[in-house]
């Protein structure tokens, strides 16, 4: 009985962990397709598909800047949503930089300062960053008090300010309420996707798959 208790935590600890909606693997941006389609037709060899981050050995987070929605006309509610919103794109920008500075894939991880010529700079936008209320995800559920955090990262080259790559976040509480949707937080989605951005970063630095 207990075995199967631990299991069931187990399982129930996986799914708030993934919540539902995803945080994408890491995109070439446009720019970078569009030069590996010259070099190729070129006739020298094109990079590889995936991202290619080998050559930068420091990387610099910036906070996440706010381009969330705000509807309501209420300037109080506007003010906390808006300051919600700012404080998730730093906390998601601190977590990112966490994640790579537990691993050594890079030389130096930092939050502030200018970007050198061997500088990956990873920035981006929080699009959409929603508490949500408990109490109604459990009882009411069907995205009555949902908790959202949407965001857009962007990985640029620190010498020339080139959008090399990209990943987006579109997370989002358990549709169908209930428990396992009490318990997923916001603060959860950021981290998670934090930790999905630092390892994308590392597997383009290091190449491995």
């Amino acid at each position: 009985m207990m075995k199967r208790y631990s299991w069931a935590l187990i399982v129930v600890a996986a799914l708030v962990l993934t919540a539902c909606g995803s945080t994408s693997g890491m995109k070439r941006s446009s720019s970078s397709e569009s030069a590996a389609s010259s070099a190729s037709t070129d006739g020298t060899q094109a990079p590889a598909i995936s991202s290619d981050f080998s050559r930068f050995d420091r990387v610099l987070v910036r906070d996440f800047a706010n381009a969330t929605t705000i509807t309501t006309k209420n300037a109080a509610k506007r003010e906390v949503q808006t300051s919600q919103a700012v404080a998730a794109g730093k906390r998601f920008a601190d977590r990112i930089a966490e994640g790579l500075q537990s691993g050594s894939a890079f030389t130096e991880v930092v939050r502030e300062g200018e970007p050198t010529a061997t500088t990956l700079v990873i920035e981006g936008n929080v699009t959409k960053y929603k508490a949500g209320n408990r109490v109604m995800r459990m009882l009411i559920g069907f995205g009555a008090g949902s908790a959202n955090f949407d965001a857009r990262v962007r990985f640029t080259d620190g010498a020339t300010g080139d959008e090399l790559s990209y990943i987006t976040v579109d997370q989002n509480s358990w549709f169908l309420g209930g428990l396992l949707a009490a318990v997923q937080t916001v603060d959860d989605f950021v981290d998670g996707a934090a930790t999905k951005v630092a390892e994308e970063t590392v597997r383009a630095k290091t190449g491995q798959k």
